[in-house]
């Protein structure tokens, strides 16, 4: 009878078992890294997004304190004007319509020509009403200021205000009209080849 030599491996269900959870294992480990990886870049998107918008909302902030900085002075220099019995140097023009109607409702009261000049010169400042805006677009329309900042790639923060100042009640020199969050991504549908069901069945 013939010996067989040499080394005879026996592979059994203990090796096998731990060849299936050495390969689950594995497996798991490998989606459990690109999940947690998903939702870092999620995180830190969803952060960067909030960071940028609340950045965009102080530069909003210091734009309105930049405003009501520069109608207080105006209207100071209105309320000077009534004060000093001085009318030289008074500038002339056309005025909006909202100075119209309030100089109206002064004529009748004691001291309204130097009231008329203090509200003309005021008016006449707010028609050349500058303000050094270099962190986004400025454009004003009589009265009414709109400022547009920049959040990130996709969105901006639009602000628009109406001027209201009033050289002798300073409890309101602005009010705010708008105020919001919107997308500057422009969205190009082409449905030209988009074959809707008309109810209609073949």
């Amino acid at each position: 009878m013939q010996k067989r030599g040499g080394f005879r491996v026996s592979v059994g269900i203990s090796s096998l078992l731990m060849i299936f959870i050495v390969l689950a294992l594995t497996t798991f480990s490998v989606l459990g890294y690109v999940t947690a990886n998903s939702d870092y870049k999620l995180a830190e998107k969803t952060a960067n997004g909030v960071t940028s918008y609340y950045q965009a909302d102080a530069t909003a902030e210091r734009f309105l304190a930049s405003v009501d900085r520069k109608l207080s002075a105006m209207m100071a220099s209105a309320q000077q004007l009534e004060t000093s019995n001085n009318l030289e140097g008074l500038p002339c023009g056309p005025l909006p319509g909202e100075t119209a109607d309030k100089i109206r409702s002064l004529q009748g009261e004691t001291g309204s020509i130097l009231r008329l000049a203090s509200y003309q010169a005021l008016a006449q400042s707010l028609a050349q009403f500058d303000l050094d805006f270099s962190e986004g677009t400025l454009v004003q329309e009589g009265w009414t200021v709109t400022a547009e900042i920049p959040v990130d790639d996709v969105r901006k923060l639009v602000l628009e205000i109406q001027l209201e100042p009033n050289p002798f009640d300073e409890s309101v020199r602005y009010t705010v009209l708008k105020r919001r969050l919107v997308s500057t991504v422009t969205y190009n549908e082409d449905d030209s080849n988009l074959e809707l069901w008309q109810g209609e069945l073949v």
